[in-house]
């Protein structure tokens, strides 16, 4: 594989693709900081109702910002689909506790307001790189009543195994965000095979 030029890295980066539309900065929360804002990246012409991939940012549960990752969000919009690519409250000013109800938060505006984009509310997908993508995964397991969204790990769950590595990580993170207590529910056993059966789809990635 040829090594990628700083020139080109430059272009893929910062030069925004035509067949997207981009709707920056909507306040999802409604109290105007930075930390609650979401980006919709629409493509153009496809035929709706789009799924929607819901997308945090890494950092370190410290720092990052939607704004990089614009480009990554539009090449994923082009192919068909609604990306909205949301900031969250960040340590060590706040816990983990906030990063999932912004979670949840975000969740919450998609179900009211992507039909408005073309999205269809009831086709989620969460993702995000590193620290994003911790909490996309535990925003499915976090006070999941708040969002009147079914949750698509209840229809496909993890491996039995998953259960202590999320309480290894869940370790982790309250150790280093400062966030001392554990969200109340549900317990980490939300992974075993008797409550989702054989479609564990999810650990084979």
């Amino acid at each position: 594989m040829h090594r990628i030029s700083p020139g080109e890295l430059h272009r893929f980066n910062a030069e925004p693709l035509d067949a997207v539309d981009y709707h920056f900065d909507l306040d999802y929360v409604g109290d105007g900081i930075r930390d609650h804002r979401l980006d919709v990246l629409v493509p153009h012409e496809a035929p709706g109702p789009l799924p929607v991939y819901v997308y945090f940012h890494g950092g370190g549960w410290t720092s990052g910002d939607k704004a990089p990752l614009t480009k990554y969000a539009a090449s994923q919009a082009v192919d068909g689909m609604i990306v909205v690519n949301a900031n969250y409250r960040m340590a060590t000013r706040f816990q983990l506790k906030h990063m999932l109800d912004d979670g949840n938060e975000v969740l919450r505006w998609v179900a009211r307001n992507i039909e408005e984009f073309g999205g269809d509310p009831h086709r989620i997908v969460l993702g995000g790189d590193s620290a994003g993508g911790h909490i996309a995964v535990d925003t499915l397991i976090y006070d999941r009543k708040q969002t009147n969204t079914r949750h698509t790990w209840q229809q496909d769950g993890a491996h039995p195994e998953s259960q202590e590595v999320y309480r290894r990580l869940g370790a982790f993170v309250r150790r280093v965000s400062g966030c001392r207590s554990r969200p109340s529910q549900p317990s980490p056993r939300w992974g075993r095979r008797e409550t989702f059966g054989h479609r564990t789809s999810a650990h084979r990635v």
